[in-house]
């Protein structure tokens, strides 16, 4: 059931042709165009000679809201011709037809298909020697295949051809030979009109005819008002005909979530789910009608609290469509244009009938015209009459105004040449001395366009476009011209001057656009001003891949489909062979081993609950793409409780009888275009990606997590890096790599195969994956309800109209949540039979990342690895094989890894085809070489990452864009992490060269943030922007990842026996290198991840209470001892304090590393101390961790009889409390995600089922309990004595904290010990975070003038005496003038006596006396930082400053803006 709304509507399809002349403002006059005309038109557009981006080679300068259908190209070779089409006709791509110079697309016009082709016929084809070169091939193609297949077609082509057929004066050889083609394919011409199509400065006299549109003869009756109109200033005139007969769409209505009401949502949404009763037994029928219903209360409340879209496809409404760069000034410009382009008009429609009734009076004797022959209008007529008027006039005073003529036409000369200056922005619509004739005219009566539009006025409000009108502004200059001029508009001076001022007008137009456009781009991009947006602009700048749309593919028989049901048929068969069409016999699939029909419900779901339910749905994004329904996962988290509920009972019937009602299993097929393809008819070339239904989702989250709560580790797949926890691609690296360096660099033969499976989860049997979960013990239920949703699982692809809903026999949901557990469990078989077989006696290895396989073989002896490795791949490729999968051996790779130069003769086979060695291949994103020489891997990633960073800084200027914040969340966040990707295997051999390329892209990185001078030092503006060097993230990243891989056994140390057998020192490998360099404070063991899958089974205040139980305070040594009325209790004490090296009674030049000591302690009843523990333990435990975990050892020892107590003949419980310093809040989460609490609270239970009553977990204050001193007593005394203890669990948070310390204080060593950018220590004499996150919210103009000010690199007279070289140099300060002062950053910011004043207004110091003591000027300041800190200061006492270097970037940047300042710190030239 789809929340969308089917609507019917009837649209004109609007037709349109042009040549665009590769100018941008042509794209952008035709795209204005288009947004003015009738919503109720569908355009279909026909481009040659487009305009594209400058950085994109597949995106057109315009026409967002339409669909663009060309050949992909790249920026060395554009193609020549485009259509560009409305959404709704849903046209269809013929790539079969489409070539750089030829643009095909399928659409249906009157209910029949229709062939639509954009084609440029390039004029500089020589066609003497071979006639056939006046056609594209692809052209020659299309008309073939619609003669034989008797299709209709529309052609629109620029010909670059003359010929009287189409209204040229002569016929030239390509005129004839194009004739000659359209009577073979016996295609008819719309051109009915004499006006040119052509008048750029090539065409002839009056303009020329080349641009033809061509259609075959069942389409002549179903088109008319061909015409050709000059509305686009190009040189081709804009040609435009109309379909008769109204398009029928089906518009598909959806829901505008980001305008919902939510709460209105919510509350109706309440009111329909409270009167909801449980049914209590729930079959499948029961399942479906629910579902139904939910279906619609939600469609009923969207209805009431969200506005729905205009529907798919439809551009929006006029007023959001207006160009934010167009504005008055654009369109006075276009309208002076607009009057000049008419004057023109107007004087060659005039000379050609003044020239036509001079032959007429020739050639006939007083025979009059038919009315056919006379072209005039009645506005002609008009304007001739106002000629002849006005020309009379001249020629009564012509020796009066001889003189008066002959100036006026100099001061036209000299107006032509000021707009051809470009001279124009100060105009506001037509110039009152325009011609020296208009008045600027402000009577709305002569409006002719009250389109409102942004002006860059300081109130940004809506004004009024000039009121011009071109009519009455055309008939005033004619006027003039016939009063000025001997011969009126006739005068050949006349139209020299319009011409000259019609060329100055067009370069006046073209220059406001650009820079209305650059302006209004420039705003745009200093506007981003969060993280949010500058994502999104990152990503649309990085964006370069192609713009294709899916449309036409091949079969597998070679042959093109040629529409898009085919197109649907085949992708169905590649990706999804042998789907049924729907159910057969409209019977769905059910294990026949499943007996349950029904289910009870009496006391609500046990999986499922609304907090569950809540948490799962949190998860999804808001607005990500929905399934069918249209739901987006935004509706889903606005559900109210009672919904919630309702929707955990449905859910929890769907599982226990295995049955999903079709709606919710409902999905559609989205195909994505893989980058980089050449052929994108090619199914492969597209990747596709299932969009389920959120609500089904929901199911999957849930239960995926029920799962891994129940199974943890079983579902865990050691071999198996993609969707598993703790592993990723860098694991996946580390494993590839550590195994090569132990051999391939120690003399050993190393054999590499890298496979990739064709169609991996589309093609995965079902029988296989069911097996395989039966293997792993998950239980029956789940394995029947994947059965049962697998069999019956239905998907639906669409092309345009064209859609076909099958049901699938196999495969996996690309875009599924279960799908990555399916997946691994399927292919879990295959790496542990492999790596178990003992292949090569401990050389194999055989690892994946999700489809994607390595194996892996090593020995001594070449045949016997050769050997071994081919029957390795032999069982990978017989196992895929019998498993329903294959091999691609085209995309799989054979490496042999060896320091020797030449490969082994013989090769390896995958699937009986030979495979020829690689010298390199690209794993997971890393590229590895024969020799494992990581130089093409890092000469790759620069490349990469410095052609992201050249992109940047295109897009951006130097004094606007982004905050610099954002440009270093930019660098950081998007640029360096492709640099530093799997850093761990390869920096370890880079060389210095090598880390000098990183450090130059860093400093052009940096530099980029804001305008600094080329000689700033690299480290002063790494400290200033807070952006660790570049050594030191690649060198604490790898520590990272070396503390998440397992650790190899044994650890290789670089030493390699040579023939002699003498040991040669070679490079050590990754691990080694990186291990040796850990800091001490950080312990290397095997990971065990703090982290567990959603604990739901735990209900808050039930077997754990907060509250003392305690009432009358009563305690002793140990805290609570039996108060009335509780019993006997038994008391847990954790405590856990950092040690410095004096409490650790240790040699602090050895280890002066913080360290925790850790106590707990057991003390039953009668005050005594059942057990202790004390240990010594690393800072990146945690505190609240490890007392967790040591509460957790206590309880678990507390055994049933030591809780079981007598008195008095009855068996009495103890009572247990706790007293630790953890968070008390999470206890009241009814969701657990951290495996020490999960722990905690198990063991809490286990206490509290024995004893019947809750464990009180208190908070170890000393006002509660004096054994919390007692026990750090114990800590300090036998802590420090015992060794350092391995970590009881790994905690990834705590960890990268840990590693941030180190790497923080590295940083400051290195820069305390630096020996350049001096001047920046005085003012960052430490690494301070703070600060540089306030001066980089700062703009980039003044976060400029701050750099050079506090690096010295600026242009006061002591960086000026350095640069020249000259120590005689005078650097008196020229501020105060003052013997002895220097002038520098720190003279004028704390000193100088000329700048008091200055700083006074910049620290809001109170007004002082003046004639105090002038010495003590520069100590009687209010301290910066008190300042800065909001400190009161009041009366006349004045602080002195601490350092004269206190600063905050606010102050300075306004103490800087002073133009004593900015006088002093100006280039001494300027």
């Amino acid at each position: 059931m789809a929340i969308k709304t089917k609507v019917i509507k009837s649209h004109k399809v609007s037709f349109m042709q042009l040549n665009c002349a590769k100018t941008h403002h042509v794209m952008s006059e035709l795209e204005k165009l288009v947004q003015k005309s009738n919503d109720k038109d569908l355009h279909i557009i026909s481009l040659q000679e487009p305009s594209w981006q400058t950085t994109k080679a597949n995106r057109l300068a315009g026409f967002k809201d339409l669909r663009s259908y060309h050949h992909p190209h790249t920026n060395d070779n554009r193609c020549r011709a485009v259509i560009v089409a409305s959404r709704e006709l849903n046209c269809f791509p013929i790539y079969d037809f489409t070539g750089p110079d030829v643009a095909t697309v399928l659409t249906e016009i009157d209910g029949k298909n229709v062939y639509i082709c954009s084609a440029y016929l390039d004029g500089t084809n020589n066609i003497d020697t071979d006639t056939d070169n006046i056609l594209p091939k692809k052209l020659m193609e299309l008309l073939k295949h619609v003669r034989e297949t008797n299709k209709e077609l529309i052609l629109c082509t620029d010909s670059n051809s003359h010929s009287t057929e189409w209204f040229s004066p002569v016929t030239d050889k390509r005129g004839e030979i194009i004739e000659d083609i359209l009577k073979e394919f016996n295609l008819k011409l719309l051109n009915n009109s004499s006006k040119p199509t052509f008048v750029g400065a090539c065409a002839t006299k009056g303009g020329t005819h080349i641009d033809l549109t061509a259609v075959t003869v069942g389409l002549v009756s179903k088109l008319n008002k061909w015409e050709v109109t000059d509305e686009v200033h190009s040189d081709h005139n804009l040609i435009r005909f109309r379909a008769i007969n109204p398009h029928n769409i089906i518009r598909e209505k959806a829901w505008s979530f980001k305008k919902g009401d939510w709460e209105t949502f919510k509350h109706l949404m309440s009111d329909q789910s409270k009167d909801w009763t449980n049914p209590e037994v729930w079959t499948t029928e029961v399942i479906d009608k629910e579902v139904k219903e939910l279906y619609s209360h939600i469609n009923r409340s969207l209805t009431l609290s969200c506005p729905m879209t205009s529907g798919y496809g439809v551009p929006p409404s006029k007023t959001s469509r207006t160009n934010s760069w167009w504005n008055r000034d654009v369109s006075n410009a276009k309208k002076k244009l607009d009057v000049l382009k008419g004057l023109k008009t107007d004087w060659k429609r005039e000379i050609n009938l003044n020239k036509a009734d001079k032959n007429d009076r020739q050639n006939t004797n007083n025979n009059e015209p038919d009315d056919e022959e006379q072209p005039q209008t009645d506005w002609n007529n008009f304007m001739n009459e106002v000629t002849d008027r006005k020309t009379d006039l001249l020629i009564a005073q012509e020796e009066e105004n001889r003189q008066k003529r002959k100036e006026q036409s100099d001061y036209l000369a000299a107006e032509a040449k000021r707009y051809a200056a470009k001279d124009t922005t100060h105009n506001r619509g037509l110039d009152r001395t325009f011609f020296g004739m208009a008045p600027e005219n402000n009577n709305d009566s002569l409006n002719d366009s009250k389109t409102s539009v942004n002006t860059e006025g300081n109130n940004k409000q809506n004004t009024t476009l000039a009121e011009i009108n071109t009519k009455e502004m055309k008939l005033y200059i004619k006027d003039e011209a016939a009063r000025i001029y001997r011969e009126g508009t006739r005068d050949t001076q006349y139209i020299k001057d319009i011409s000259a001022a019609y060329k100055a007008a067009k370069n006046s137009l073209r220059y406001i656009v650009k820079t209305r456009k650059n302006e209004e781009y420039k705003n745009f991009a200093s506007s981003i001003s969060n993280i949010s947006d500058m994502s999104k602009f990152s990503r649309g700048v990085l964006d370069t891949s192609a713009k294709v749309e899916i449309g036409q593919m091949q079969k597998p028989n070679g042959k093109s489909t040629q529409g898009p049901k085919e197109s649907v048929d085949v992708l169905f068969k590649h990706y999804f062979p042998g789907a049924k069409r729907k159910y057969e016999n409209n019977i769905k699939y059910r294990n026949p081993e499943s007996p349950k029909t029904y289910v009870f419900d009496k006391t609500g779901p046990t999986m499922f609950n609304a907090t569950k339910l809540k948490h799962a749905f949190k998860e999804f994004k808001n607005h990500k793409a929905p399934g069918p329904d249209g739901l987006k996962p935004i509706v889903l988290k606005n559900l109210d409780p009672k919904t919630l509920v309702r929707l955990a009972h449905i859910y929890e019937a769907c599982y226990k009888l295995a049955h999903t009602p079709d709606i919710l299993q409902e999905s559609i097929i989205a195909f994505i275009p893989k980058p980089g393809k050449k052929d994108y008819t090619q199914c492969k070339s597209w990747r596709p990606i299932t969009l389920l239904n959120f609500l089904f989702k929901g199911l999957e989250k849930v239960i995926l997590r029920y799962l891994q709560e129940i199974y943890g580790e079983q579902i865990q797949f050691r071999a198996q890096h993609a969707y598993t926890c703790g592993k990723s691609t860098e694991t996946a690296i580390a494993e590839v790599v550590n195994y090569i360096e132990q051999t391939a660099l120690r003399n050993k033969h190393c054999y590499g195969t890298f496979l990739d499976i064709s169609g991996a989860y589309n093609n995965a049997p079902y029988k296989h994956i069911i097996n395989a979960l039966r293997e792993l013990g998950l239980s029956e239920d789940f394995i029947t309800f994947i059965e049962n949703f697998l069999y019956n699982r239905q998907t639906t692809i669409k092309i345009g109209k064209a859609r076909d809903t099958r049901t699938l026999i196999m495969g996996v949901s690309q875009g599924s949540i279960l799908s990555c557990l399916l997946w691994n469990s399927y292919i879990n078989p295959l790496l542990t039979s492999t790596n178990q077989t003992g292949i090569g006696k401990g050389g194999n290895k055989v690892l994946a990342y999700a489809d994607d396989i390595a194996c892996l073989n090593s020995g001594t002896f070449e045949n016997q690895v050769h050997r071994n490795h081919q029957r390795n791949v032999n069982k990978v490729s017989e196992w895929i094989r019998g498993h329903g999968l294959k091999v691609e051996p085209s995309k799989c790779d054979v490496i042999y890894f060896t320091m020797a130069k030449k490969n082994p003769d013989k090769k390896i086979s995958i699937d009986s085809e030979i495979q020829e060695f690689s010298k390199n291949t690209r794993y997971l994103g890393l590229t590895l070489s024969k020799r494992l020489d990581m130089t093409p891997h890092i000469q790759n990633k620069i490349k990469a990452c410095s052609n992201k960073l050249w992109m940047f800084k295109m897009a951006l200027g130097k004094t606007w864009g982004p905050k610099p914040y954002l440009m270093r969340f930019l660098y950081t966040q998007i640029i360096r992490p492709g640099l530093t990707y799997a850093c761990f295997s390869w920096a370890h051999t880079a060389n210095i060269t090598t880390m000098e390329r990183y450090k130059k892209l860093d400093s052009m990185a940096l530099r980029s943030f804001a305008t600094t001078h080329k000689s700033t030092p690299t480290s002063g503006l790494q400290v200033m922007f807070n952006v660790e060097p570049i050594d030191l993230t690649i060198k604490y990243r790898s520590f990272s990842t070396l503390l998440r891989i397992d650790r190899p056994k044994p650890i290789w140390d670089g030493n390699v026996e040579n023939k002699d057998g003498k040991i040669s020192k070679t490079r050590r490998g990754f691990f080694k290198h990186w291990n040796d360099q850990l800091p001490k404070g950080i312990t290397r063991y095997e990971m065990k991840a703090d982290w567990c899958y959603s604990h739901y089974n735990w209900t808050p205040g039930k077997h754990i209470s907060t509250v003392n139980p305690d009432k009358l305070n009563y305690t002793q040594t140990w805290g609570v001892k039996n108060p009335y009325p509780m019993g006997p209790c038994w008391r847990i004490h954790t405590d856990c304090i950092e040690l410095t090296s004096n409490d650790r009674q240790t040699d602090s030049d050895k280890d002066d590393r913080i360290t925790l000591g850790v106590g707990s302690c057991e003390v039953d009843e009668g005050g005594h101390v059942l057990y202790k523990s004390i240990r010594h333990f690393n800072k990146e435990v945690g505190k609240e961790n490890i007392e967790l975990a040591e509460a957790t050892q206590m309880l678990s020892q507390l055994c049933p009889t030591q809780l079981k107590n007598t008195i008095n003949g009855q068996t009495v419980y103890s009572d247990v409390i706790v007293f630790s310093n953890f968070s008390k809040a999470s206890l009241n989460s009814r969701l657990i995600q951290q495996a020490t609490l999960a722990n905690f609270l198990k063991e809490c239970k286990k206490v509290s089922e024995i004893t019947g009553n809750r464990v009180y977990v208190l908070n170890a204050q000393a006002k509660t309990t004096r054994g919390r001193k007692i026990l750090k007593e114990w800590i300090l005394e036998e802590a420090p004595t015992k060794q350092i203890e391995k970590s009881p669990f790994y905690d990834t948070t705590l960890m990268h904290t840990t590693l941030n310390e180190f790497k923080l204080e590295e940083w400051n060593d290195r820069w305390a010990n630096l020996d350049e950018a001096k001047q920046t220590k005085l003012w960052f004499p430490r690494i301070d975070k703070a600060l540089s996150k306030d001066l980089l919210k700062l703009s980039r103009v003044s976060l400029g003038q701050i750099i050079g000010f506090i690096s010295g690199h600026n242009w006061l007279l002591r960086h000026q005496r350095k640069i020249y070289n000259n120590p005689y140099m005078d650097v008196t300060c020229r501020a105060c003038e003052e013997p002895g002062t220097i002038e520098d950053a720190s003279h004028l910011w704390s000193t100088c006596k000329a700048l008091r004043h200055i700083r006074s207004i910049v620290h809001e110091w109170p007004e002082d006396n003046h004639e105090s003591d002038e010495n003590t000027e520069s100590t009687q300041r209010t301290s910066l930082a008190a300042f800065s800190s909001g400190t009161v200061r009041t009366g006349p006492v004045r602080r002195t400053l601490e350092s004269p270097f206190e600063w905050v970037p606010e102050q300075l940047s306004r103490f800087l803006t002073d133009p004593t300042i900015a006088t002093l710190l100006e280039h001494p030239g300027q």
